[in-house]
Parts: structure tokens; sequence; C-alpha cells
């Protein structure tokens, strides 16, 4: 699929302006968000995060410390809700 993206001199894969770093995203996801029939209020942006973070947990190879500090959050607690999938992995392991 990225290979179908016109090749550019910047770094980025989809840069902004000039070549620079693309730093507001929302027109565009207003507009995939319109194209696909989604509410106005759907955040898939945070859908994405969420999905990154669930997948790091139920993998069994991060701990609960180190998904709290890739996903930013304050607390631990914050994290909490994705300790059911870490320990879903390690039963998995044991098994």
């Amino acid at each position: 699929m990225l290979e179908d993206i016109l090749r550019t001199d910047s770094p980025y894969v989809f840069p902004g302006k000039n070549g620079k770093q693309r730093t507001y995203i929302q027109r565009q996801v207003n507009r995939i968000k319109e194209k696909a029939g989604l509410l106005k209020d759907f955040r898939p942006l945070h859908g994405l995060r969420h999905v990154y973070a669930s997948l790091l947990a139920s993998s069994g190879k991060v701990d609960m410390y180190i998904l709290q500090r890739l996903l930013t959050h304050k607390t631990p607690q914050m994290t909490q809700r994705y300790a059911h999938l870490r320990n879903e992995a390690l039963k998995r392991q044991v098994d």
C-alpha cells in the first residue's frame, strides 16, 4: 500500500506542507470519517491507540510499567484497563 504513495525528498511518509512534519490532520480525518459514514464524534485515532495498547498488553511481552510509559499515562490506574489482557497472555504461556 505504501508503494503507491508519491515519493518526495521528505523523511515523512505523509509529509505536511513543503515536506515538513505534518502537525494538523483533523481535516483529513474528518474527510475520512465523512466518506466512511462515521459519526462526527467518532475518534479513530483514539481507537488506533487503544488497539495498539491492547495488542501490546495481550502479547505478554511488555510489562504494565512499560505499557504505561509508552501510552504516556500519568498513573498506573489508567493503564490497568489493559491488565486483564496481560493476565490472559500470561495464562496462555503457563498452559
